[in-house]
């Protein structure tokens, strides 16, 4: 299939860190599948491309129907079963903008447990070797490179071995939403 060709001469790309030939192959891709977004988003991050990047893919693919990170069943929470590590990344930092940013507010559909955001990260069962890999890598990018992020409210932390909570920020005294930025401790 033309979209299944367009995959492998993105993977090609991909190994190339040729992030630019990557999107000019892509406009050329009438029917992109959830393949096609995550070596996006994998050559964007191997390619060290800014994360605002990164995140309008993110929500392309989000829009076309090809991510749903939000469990079926259990509102409010997202589920990032069978994401790949920089998509389960990208999805998270989308997720926590949009409600800062009240693109996505609790009532909305979204109902947050008591100021937290709940992120199913599963615990490895499907994984290569049974080894859990979303939750290490998100704890790593909450603790390491988004320490100082204004985006969540307090220290990340697990209460049970598959899911990963996440604190949001309280609003602010007059009641607007802070304009948000993702700045990355130095």
């Amino acid at each position: 299939s033309p979209t299944m060709t367009a995959n492998i001469a993105l993977q090609a790309c991909k190994q190339g860190l040729q992030w630019q030939r990557a999107l000019e192959i892509c406009r050329w891709v009438a029917d992109p599948d959830r393949m096609t977004f995550t070596i996006l988003l994998e050559l964007f991050r191997d390619s060290e491309r800014p994360l605002e990047e990164s995140l309008l893919i993110y929500r392309e693919g989000w829009e076309a129907n090809i991510f749903d990170h939000w469990h079926p069943r259990e509102v409010g929470r997202m589920d990032l079963h069978r994401f790949t590590v920089e998509t389960a990344r990208v999805a998270v930092l989308s997720v926590l903008m949009d409600l800062q940013t009240g693109i996505v507010v609790p009532g909305d559909g979204l109902q947050l447990r008591q100021g937290f955001l709940d992120v199913i990260v599963g615990r490895g069962n499907h994984s290569k070797d049974g080894e859990a890999i979303l939750k290490p890598a998100l704890e790593e990018m909450f603790a390491v490179e988004f320490q100082n992020c204004r985006l969540v409210g307090g220290s990340v932390y697990s209460p049970h071995e598959g899911l990963l909570r996440i604190p949001l920020p309280p609003p602010s005294d007059d009641g607007r939403t802070p304009r948000t930025s993702i700045e990355k401790k130095k």
